[in-house]
């Protein structure tokens, strides 16, 4: 049997005990209750996360934005209209993906000038007595470019088109201040139906040294074109550096597309062929008959190649 302690040993043993336990938690604390100071957290949650491509910046391109972009080739075209609703879109769709377009009508009687207005074209009216003038054209061809600013000006009749498979940086990197491209007749016995690019579809044609025309050069050099009529020829005057011998630069003839087209054209502009060109023979060829122009289609199917 255990003995009960008197109430005075009992109150006395038990402050014993509560001084201990007081002075221990004061002198020693136990490694339970080891108070290490906080570790900062990586990302705190009272400061931002930062990204090592933050939101809030953009993106730094190697070409800043506040610098202007490369100069591009500017080139302004010119041409003559008269009744050429049939070509004209395959000219505006070809020409305007190089520059802005420049149309001298000579009062056509169809669509043309209204196919021109609604693609952003620039029509000049031209009057010449409803008759076919070379005299007229050459004094447009041999002027119409000298107010222009751009880079470059191509100066064609409305069937021709300058072709290159990469012209703006061929355009870039040359010295010449003239072309003289390849000239073709491109033939095809029916009439493109194509909505894209002309040469597109009409691929075919022979070479032609008459169509080997100096209908592409630069306004700031040239100061004189000269063009003879027909523009087969000219005298360029100023700082002329002629470039040849390009493979790739073509001056593509789009005029015999069908024999129906051609027939159909040549009828109406025999009757338009002013005294002066017949005088000269200038737009002799609008006077062939069916069998004549019959006769130059099968011969240039026959002698045709692949051009584009």
């Amino acid at each position: 049997m255990f003995k009960r302690l008197p109430p005075h040993i009992v109150g006395e043993l038990h402050n014993k005990l509560t001084k201990q336990r007081l002075r221990g938690a004061i002198n020693k604390t136990p490694k339970s209750k080891v108070i290490n100071p906080p570790t900062p957290s990586i990302t705190p949650t009272n400061t931002p996360t930062i990204s090592l491509t933050p939101s809030i910046t953009p993106t730094i391109s190697l070409t800043p934005t506040n610098t202007p972009p490369e100069r591009e080739v500017t080139i302004d075209i010119f041409t003559i209209t008269y009744n050429e609703e049939k070509i004209i879109p395959y000219f505006i769709k070809h020409y305007s993906q190089y520059g802005n377009i420049t149309i001298y009508d000579n009062y056509s009687t169809d669509d043309t000038e209204k196919i021109a207005l609604e693609n952003g074209v620039k029509v000049i009216k031209y009057d010449s007595n409803n008759q076919i003038r070379d005299d007229l054209y050459l004094e447009i061809k041999n002027n119409c470019w000298k107010d222009s600013e751009a880079d470059w000006v191509i100066v064609c009749d409305a069937d021709e088109f300058i072709y290159h498979p990469d012209l703006i940086n061929m355009l870039k990197a040359t010295k010449s201040t003239i072309f003289v491209p390849a000239g073709y007749d491109m033939v095809s016995e029916t009439f493109p139906t194509t909505d894209s690019q002309i040469y597109d579809e009409i691929q075919f044609g022979t070479p032609s040294s008459g169509m080997c025309k100096m209908c592409l050069f630069n306004p700031k050099e040239i100061k004189e074109i000269d063009f003879t009529p027909g523009c087969h020829s000219a005298y360029p005057k100023g700082n002329v550096i002629k470039q040849k011998n390009d493979p790739d630069l073509k001056l593509l003839h789009m005029k015999a597309l069908s024999r129906e087209y051609v027939i159909n054209k040549h009828k109406v502009y025999s009757k338009r062929l002013s005294a002066e060109n017949n005088k000269h023979g200038w737009g002799y060829h609008y006077h062939w008959d069916d069998k004549t122009i019959h006769n130059y289609f099968n011969k240039t199917i026959k002698n045709s190649k692949k051009v584009i």
